[in-house]
């Protein structure tokens, strides 16, 4: 399973990646701190399982980066959106493009090793 995290803050990165990879030796986590380098990743490896990202990366501009995540992907993947709903109006068009939301990044791990 590959994952791509994009996420703003370089050590959330760093133990998101080193605590999903540790966790399973089929789980090959790759990271970036922008949407650009997500779409780069993205361009890249055509093989992405799921993506976690980061509402409030610099040049994420709310829903028009997540939609320029979205149209990257070749293939449906699940997309979980990290990041605090305060002050997110457009909530219902993230629901409505099938994303999950998570509040944070701990509930992500917490989902990861509850669910498995």
């Amino acid at each position: 399973m590959n994952i791509l995290i994009g996420y703003a803050n370089s050590l959330s990165r760093d133990f998101a990646q080193n605590h999903l990879a540790s966790s399973d030796t089929s789980i090959n986590v790759l990271t970036c701190g922008t949407v650009k380098e997500c779409l780069d990743i993205l361009h890249d490896n055509l093989n992405i399982s799921m993506i976690g990202l980061d509402m409030d990366m610099p040049d994420m501009n709310g829903l028009a980066g997540f939609e320029r995540v979205r149209e990257a992907c070749l293939h449906p993947v699940p997309i979980a959106l990290i990041g605090p709903m305060v002050k997110r109006p457009n909530y219902p068009r993230y629901v409505a493009c099938k994303s999950i939301w998570i509040s944070n990044l701990l509930d992500e791990f917490r989902c990861h090793f509850e669910c498995h």
